[in-house]
């Protein structure tokens, strides 16, 4: 069957981002004031899974 690892990443308990219209820049110290654990196929009808990704430069 190939690598399991997305599967794992998916199925199990992960931070993720949750930052809506009232963030400010100084929640970013505190990550627990915009993260949430969830599930990620629990709490979406979709995904779209990038394997691999790197950071871009806003122009």
């Amino acid at each position: 069957m190939g690598d399991l690892e997305p599967f794992r990443q998916l199925t199990s308990e992960v931070r993720m981002g949750n930052v809506g219209d009232g963030f400010r820049s100084i929640y970013s110290s505190l990550s627990w004031t915009y993260t949430v654990k969830t599930v990620p196929t629990k709490a979406y009808d979709a995904l779209v899974y990038v394997p691999q990704a790197s950071p871009v430069t806003p122009l």
